[in-house]
C-alpha cells in the first residue's frame, strides 16, 4: 500500500474503479483488516522516514474514537452515531492525536461533498469492501461556488483530504456529473483529491 503525498485527478469511472480495486487488496475481515494497519501504519511508515515505527502514528492507533454514520438514525449525534460524514467531521476535535474510525453504513449512498481539513489528521473512512459505500457528488470545473466564481479542478472534488495518516476502506469514490462533450475545455469532475501525506487505500 502506497503512502504518499499526492493529489489526484481521475475521469470519474476510472477513479472508482482504481479505488475499489485498491481497497480490495488488503482482507475482507474487519480483524485482518486491524491488523493490517497496525502492522504496515506503524512500521513502514516509520521506516520512510529513517527510524522504527512512526511514534504519532502508534500514539494514535492505540487511543480510537469509533463513529457510526448512518442516514436513518435519531441520535443526532448521541453515542458517536451520526446522519452525514460531514457531521461525523465536525464533531473531531481540531489537531486530535487519536485515530477517528468513522464506520459508513454498508452498501450506502452518501450524496454530499466532503471536506477534510489539514486540522483533523488520524480519520479512517471505513465500510464493507464486499458491499462498499459510495460518496457521491456532481462538481465540475465550471460549477459555480458561493462567490460566483468556477470552482476549477481543485475546488470541485466530491472529497478531499488535506490532512495527513487518512485511511479509505471499502469505499467508493465517485463524481456523477456528466461527461463533457467531445473536445469540450474545462470540464474536470474529479471524485477524490488528496493533499495530506501518509495516506493510504
Amino acid at each position: 500500500m502506497a503512502m504518499r503525498k499526492d493529489t489526484l485527478f481521475c475521469p470519474p469511472r476510472l477513479l472508482v474503479l482504481l479505488v475499489l480495486g485498491s481497497l480490495l487488496a488488503p482482507s475482507h475481515q474487519e480483524g485482518d483488516f486491524d491488523k493490517w494497519v497496525t502492522l504496515r501504519l506503524t512500521t513502514n511508515v516509520g521506516k520512510s522516514t529513517g527510524g522504527g515505527k512512526d511514534p504519532e502514528l502508534t500514539s494514535a492507533e492505540s487511543s480510537r474514537v469509533n463513529n457510526g454514520i448512518e442516514p436513518n438514525n435519531d441520535l443526532g449525534g448521541e453515542n458517536g452515531y451520526y446522519k452525514t460524514i460531514s457531521e461525523s467531521i465536525a464533531n473531531i476535535p481540531d489537531n486530535s492525536t487519536s485515530r477517528y474510525v468513522l464506520t459508513l453504513q454498508a452498501g450506502t449512498v452518501f450524496r454530499e461533498k466532503v471536506f477534510l481539513n489539514k486540522s483533523k489528521p488520524f480519520v479512517t473512512f471505513k465500510s464493507d469492501p464486499k458491499n462498499p459505500t459510495t460518496i457521491v457528488w456532481n462538481d465540475t470545473a465550471t460549477t459555480l461556488g458561493k462567490d460566483g466564481k468556477p470552482l476549477g479542478p481543485v475546488g470541485s472534488s466530491t472529497v478531499t483530504i488535506e490532512s495527513d495518516y487518512f485511511i479509505a476502506y471499502g469505499i467508493i469514490f465517485k463524481n456523477d456529473a456528466p461527461l463533457p462533450k467531445p473536445g469540450a475545455n474545462k470540464g474536470q469532475a474529479p471524485a477524490l483529491r488528496v493533499l495530506g501525506t501518509k495516506a493510504t487505500f
